[in-house]
């Protein structure tokens, strides 16, 4: 019987397969490896066929009670995000017959607050905040491009991540993104951002780059 780590690989393997974003599929191994690490360790739950309500109830109190390095709790998207991944993961078993029908439930569903921002940066202000961005590095000089593109497009910062060369058109200051439910969609930019942006590509990205036939847009 395959151990609950195998079957994470083949999930993430049939998530890739529906679509689901990069930056998605590593959040759900990034939360869900982190239960599994947590059923193992602390309760020795290796395989499907030992994992209990009571398990899930013992990692749900885990997570709530969970502190950031500074000694904060944890964020409501933060624990939203992580039951959300393991819900997903556990239906997924129910209906492969791994495990049974409705154990899923035992993790609570929070509902996420929907406030309003409080306040909106001026113009002003948003440009000297990106100002203070050291663009005298390499990674700094990419950071500030990256910056500039997120605010006068407005997209998502996953779109920006999983931008590719053919993707960017520097002519008509257009960017061709891929969104939620792998809907592709084209958002304008401005000057400056352009102006970044072809400095980028022509003085900052070629130094940082190890493979010639790379086509991602940012490199890390």
């Amino acid at each position: 019987m395959k151990t609950l780590k195998e079957h994470l690989a083949d999930f993430l393997d049939q998530t890739e397969v529906d679509g689901r974003s990069p930056c998605t599929i590593r959040m759900l191994r990034h939360c869900i490896g982190h239960m599994l690490r947590w059923l193992e360790e602390t309760q020795n739950v290796k395989g499907p066929d030992q994992l209990g309500r009571n398990h899930l109830d013992l990692w749900s109190k885990s997570v709530r009670s969970r502190r950031t390095a500074k000694g904060m709790p944890l964020q409501q998207t933060t624990i939203i995000k992580q039951f959300d991944s393991d819900r997903s993961f556990l239906q997924w078993l129910e209906r492969n017959g791994s495990l049974p029908a409705g154990l899923h439930k035992e993790l609570p569903r929070i509902k996420r607050d929907r406030l309003l921002p409080t306040s909106v940066l001026r113009h002003e202000q948003m440009e000297q905040l990106l100002k203070q961005t050291d663009i005298s590095t390499a990674d700094g000089f990419q950071l500030r491009a990256m910056e500039e593109l997120l605010y006068t497009s407005g997209m998502r910062v996953g779109e920006l991540l999983s931008l590719n060369l053919d993707s960017v058109d520097l002519t008509a200051r257009t960017a061709r993104v891929m969104g939620k439910g792998r809907k592709e969609r084209i958002v304008p930019f401005g000057l400056t951002a352009c102006d970044f942006l072809e400095a980028y590509l022509t003085g900052i990205r070629p130094g940082l780059l190890r493979d010639p036939h790379e086509t991602a847009f940012w490199l890390d």
